[in-house]
């Protein structure tokens, strides 16, 4: 076991808002020894961003990581299978993050910071609305483990030059009309 790479020196709530949704509440309440609400197929939307603050902090480099997640339990299209939350959620948290020193040869401090800090942001949102729900009464909801790696700078560099790649005109085909093979102009 070792230190991660990243750290929350600070992290606060902006606002947290959890209501019951009158018209998706179960027709019965779940036992909260045992069960949590599942979100399977619960439309989950989620806003964040990572920003620079000091590149030459004593202990590493430090960001500001903000988060915020919405359950709004809108319908979205005409999709019968579409499930709904118990709770309307809206919650936002930002938190300071520091990426200690020599952690670069992880790879980009960006990088670092935008994956993991969304992701202790995102597990002290859990929290909280865990919490929150538990003394609620349609019961305790849990929101899924989540993977952050999408969120990284670097990741989201290599998605732009891909859409500006398949965006870009594609070679036309022609043949050749002495060999008969195909030939990219």
């Amino acid at each position: 076991m070792k230190p991660a790479p990243a750290h929350i020196l600070q992290l606060f709530f902006r606002w947290v808002r959890v209501e019951i949704d009158e018209e998706h509440l179960p027709p019965e309440p779940i036992n909260p020894l045992v069960s949590a609400h599942w979100l399977e197929g619960v439309k989950i939307s989620s806003e964040c961003g990572t920003l620079l603050i000091d590149e030459a902090h004593e202990w590493g480099t430090l960001f500001m990581t903000s988060l915020r997640v919405r359950i709004e339990n809108e319908r979205s299209g005409k999709d019968p299978e579409q499930n709904f939350s118990p709770y309307k959620v809206d919650v936002e948290a930002r938190a300071t993050i520091v990426v200690i020193k020599g952690a670069e040869s992880l790879g980009p401090v960006e990088d670092i910071a935008a994956v993991n800090g969304t992701s202790m942001v995102w597990s002290a949102i859990r929290e909280q609305v865990a919490a929150i729900t538990s003394r609620m009464p349609a019961g305790p909801l849990v929101l899924p483990s989540m993977t952050f790696r999408d969120v990284a700078p670097s990741v989201s560099k290599s998605r732009e030059a891909l859409a500006l790649t398949e965006a870009a005109p594609q070679p036309k085909e022609r043949k050749e009309a002495r060999t008969g093979r195909k030939k990219s102009v």
